[in-house]
């Protein structure tokens, strides 16, 4: 999925049954600029029913408004949230 550029996104994101998504952001040519100020009002991210998803982007981008992730997963695929990188494994 490449979103289109935007100054800021809207405060809630959901992305669902999106079965062959890896990646949920990528710039033009796979790049994003870091400091787009893309998910600046972010306040809720929702991803439902995406079991390639490996990453939201492959920078750390800052989400200075997130207050809530939602992650809804089949039993089966909780493998899935096991294997998740954290860049502090406090916030897991």
């Amino acid at each position: 999925m490449v979103l289109p550029k935007f100054s800021n996104l809207h405060e809630s994101l959901a992305v669902s049954a999106c079965e062959s998504m890896e990646e949920l952001v990528c710039g033009k040519d796979g790049v994003v600029e870091k400091n787009s100020g893309l998910f600046s009002r972010l306040t809720t991210l929702q991803l439902e029913n995406l079991p390639k998803l490996k990453r939201i982007c492959k920078w750390v981008l800052p989400f200075p408004s997130l207050k809530m992730i939602y992650v809804c997963i089949p039993v089966a695929e909780q493998n899935w949230w096991a294997g998740l990188q954290w860049k502090d494994e406090a916030i897991k």
